[in-house]
């Protein structure tokens, strides 16, 4: 039965099915106005997922692309592991807009040996572990990079341990001033196996 749904107007949208036993996200996200049945009580995000371990990491970009070209390196375990549920991750809308428009683009395509279709279908199915997170607080500029602000803001609003990317030096000093580490996926990996 659906217990929660979305202003259908709205760009991007889900709907939320719950059982006695389980809640489920339909994997199809358009955005996250997220409006609960009175019936079902104050669901939270976390009660989504099946998660055992309480690390929130932002994923940057460069690590999904990185971990959809190579099928054994740190990214691609760590999106591995998000799917086992062994961390939360946090994404604004303005991310899985910028997630689509690069995993898109033709060149990652032909890398990835992928279809336009797979990715959306990868991006829809990776939503599902995803905690949403609404910027309520701007905090630019920031950055040295304009296009990386709505990567730090998801961190610093959604109370995020980490951002995960290649690109430390992006993120450093600025990260460490709101208390989010910015690390690599082999650190993400060390961390997470604690």
């Amino acid at each position: 039965m659906t217990c929660a749904t979305v202003d259908p107007n709205a760009q991007y949208s889900f709907q939320l099915y719950c059982t006695p036993e389980r809640a489920m996200v339909l994997l199809k996200i358009k955005g996250w106005g997220l409006k609960v049945d009175e019936r079902f009580g104050n669901l939270t995000w976390p009660s989504l997922y099946h998660i055992i371990y309480d690390m929130k990491l932002v994923l940057d970009t460069d690590v999904l692309v990185a971990g959809l070209r190579s099928r054994t390196g740190a990214s691609r375990r760590l999106l591995v592991l998000l799917y086992e549920g062994r961390f939360y991750a946090l994404a604004s809308i303005a991310m899985m807009l910028e997630y689509e428009a690069v995993l898109t683009r033709p060149d990652n395509l032909e890398a990835f040996h992928l279809t336009r279709a797979e990715v959306i279908r990868f991006l829809d199915s990776m939503t599902y572990f995803i905690l949403p997170v609404t910027p309520f607080f701007l905090w630019r500029p920031q950055l040295r990079d304009p296009a990386d602000e709505h990567v730090l803001e998801t961190a610093i609003n959604g109370g995020a341990d980490a951002i995960v990317t290649f690109n430390l030096r992006h993120f450093q000093p600025a990260a460490s001033r709101f208390g989010v580490d910015v690390i690599r996926p082999g650190e993400a990996l060390r961390r997470i196996a604690q």
